[in-house]
């Protein structure tokens, strides 16, 4: 607990283990992995899932703002390549998580939420006058598409299982 004399005495011991206990960061002594074929099948979804989601997007929106279908970032051959790129940076992320925390949900959840706020931001810094409003729109919808199907997909196909000792029938 950060209620120790070291830690008031030194106040950024004690904020950085609200913050580590606010993840669940334990490092657990047994690993708590996703199975691996379950990782595998998570991650293939999550790449499929999140190309399927952006085409939606793209789609969608261009049937309601025809301006937007100008902007170079919305065709399919300049998205597909960086979304398999970031959604597998995303899927290496999630055995990480369970790796450090025995609650690898919320940690992961975090650190989804502080890239698609980035990822957010950085289509708010390049937004210029240039391009049309709704772009940046679309691109943060596909953003958030994105990151949905990825944790979700991880969460529920890849879950975190506790090493469990092997149990025997007793009679």
């Amino acid at each position: 607990m950060p209620n120790s004399e070291f830690d008031r005495r030194r106040p950024s011991v004690a904020r950085w283990s609200r913050i580590t206990a606010f993840l669940g960061v334990d490092w657990p002594k047994r690993a708590h992995q996703p199975r691996p074929v379950e990782f595998a099948m998570g991650s293939i979804v999550a790449i499929s899932g999140s190309l399927i989601a952006c085409i939606v997007v793209v789609t969608l929106a261009s049937r309601w703002f025809r301006l937007a279908l100008k902007y170079s970032h919305l065709q399919f051959a300049d998205y597909c390549v960086p979304v398999i790129v970031v959604v597998a940076i995303g899927c290496a992320a999630w055995p990480v998580a369970t790796w450090i925390s025995s609650r690898g949900r919320r940690l992961f959840l975090c650190v989804a939420i502080a890239v698609t706020v980035l990822t957010i931001a950085i289509d708010a810094w390049i937004f210029d006058a240039k391009h049309v409003a709704a772009t940046a729109v679309i691109m943060a919808v596909m953003h958030l598409g994105v990151a949905s199907v990825t944790y979700l997909s991880l969460v529920f196909l890849a879950p975190q299982w506790p090493r469990r000792a092997p149990q025997y029938f007793e009679h």
